[in-house]
């Protein structure tokens, strides 16, 4: 059948769940972070889509860069965590390589339908990034 689809010139779609499980496999499974890092990322796969809920997204990708961008040497084991998963949400939300100080202000600048997109997006995507952080990570929820 795929065969004959490429023969046609079709090319085979994905859906918006297919390409978000994905992405989350790909950013989860190539994560270049120690197990303590890693075990914090999974942690906040779990937490973040409660923040967003709770918080909005505005406020929570706040709190994840103050935390990724910490002075405090009691974080400095956890900031690449917090970094890490700060470009996992720039890469879903289109941005490549874009900086955390770029993607905070782009979210604080948004206007309401793109912001409100978005975070549809991001609430969906972290479904994906919840299910591999238990699976890949072992890390799970409580």
């Amino acid at each position: 059948m795929e065969l004959i689809r490429e023969k046609q010139g079709l090319t085979s779609m994905k859906t918006r769940a297919q390409s978000d499980s994905q992405m989350a496999y790909q950013h989860i499974s190539q994560l270049q972070l120690d197990d303590k890092q890693k075990k914090l990322f999974g942690s906040i796969c779990h937490q973040f889509p409660i923040m967003v809920l709770r918080s909005g997204l505005a406020q929570s990708v706040a709190f994840l860069w103050i935390k990724a961008e910490s002075k405090d040497d009691d974080d400095n084991l956890k900031k690449p965590a917090y970094a890490e998963f700060l470009k996992h949400l720039s890469m879903l939300t289109g941005e490549e390589n874009e900086s955390r100080d770029a993607f905070q202000q782009r979210i604080h600048d948004m206007e309401l339908d793109e912001y409100r997109r978005t975070t549809r997006k991001i609430l969906n995507a972290s479904i994906w990034h919840k299910r591999f952080a238990e699976s890949l990570l072992n890390v799970r929820a409580g």
